[in-house]
């Protein structure tokens, strides 16, 4: 009985000793939370939490970056993604506006959901949406993906089975 007494008074201290320590200091583009103990002094600041945003909504997750991609030409290549949906990716460029234009029907019918991965303001974002009213486009940082798809450049249109720029091979799955 000794023991499991003196197992909880230890528990009980161990857990608020970490819970009066808690020094964390996060932000994120207009975002800051903040949560500092009071280590007393004139400047020491206890439990505060502040939540400004400049903006809201999507404006306020933009600009997006993908420094590993860039606008260029894709090579088709066969893919073994079992389960993986259909999307594409890409910039607000012209060469991405010029393909996203050209290919935003058959997108539509293949129900592909278009990542942009590089857009600074959400005009642009907006730009793109009203060449392709039908296609979902949501911005997204893809570092990690184009890193383990080793995919450099966009627009690319990425299914379970293939990767390529040519929309019309995705019905076929071949490549050149």
């Amino acid at each position: 009985m000794k023991n499991g007494n003196l197992l909880g008074v230890l528990l009980i201290t161990l857990s608020t000793t970490a819970l009066a320590n808690p020094d964390v200091i996060a932000g994120f583009k207009g975002f800051r939370a903040m949560y500092q103990e009071d280590h007393g002094g004139s400047n020491a600041q206890t439990g505060i939490t502040e939540f400004t945003l400049g903006q809201s909504g999507e404006a306020a997750m933009l600009p997006v970056f993908t420094p590993e991609m860039t606008p260029g030409v894709v090579q088709t290549r066969q893919l073994d993604l079992k389960g993986f949906g259909t999307m594409f990716m890409i910039g607000e460029d012209e060469f991405s506006r010029e393909w996203l234009s050209q290919n935003s029907v058959e997108l539509a019918s293949l129900h592909a959901i278009g990542l942009v991965v590089n857009v600074t303001h959400l005009p642009s974002l907006q730009a793109l949406r009203e060449l392709a009213p039908d296609i979902q486009l949501v911005p997204v940082a893809a570092s990690e993906l184009s890193q383990r798809l080793q995919i450099r450049h966009y627009p690319v249109l990425i299914s379970d089975r293939v990767m390529t720029q040519k929309v019309d091979e995705l019905k076929t799955g071949e490549s050149e």
